[in-house]
């Protein structure tokens, strides 16, 4: 996403919350090592300051499950 054109200024958070079954191991926003064997259910905050947002999931292999992801950016 790339809102540096909509007057939104930067944003200075990150919210994901991820939730699901999942098993194995995954990256999230390049940052955020999540291991799961079961019933998934998180949330992670953080610092994030751009003008622009990419979400990326990356797994480590075999990856079970159905997550969901909610991103809201602050």
């Amino acid at each position: 996403m790339d809102f540096s054109n909509c007057n939104l200024g930067y944003v200075h958070y990150q919210n994901i919350r991820i939730s699901g079954d999942f098993e194995g191991v995954a990256y999230l926003a390049g940052f955020f090592k999540i291991e799961g064997n079961g019933a998934y259910d998180t949330l992670i905050r953080s610092d994030y300051y751009s003008d622009s947002y990419i979400f990326r999931y990356e797994p480590e292999g075999e990856v079970i499950g159905d997550l969901q992801f909610e991103v809201w950016l602050e």
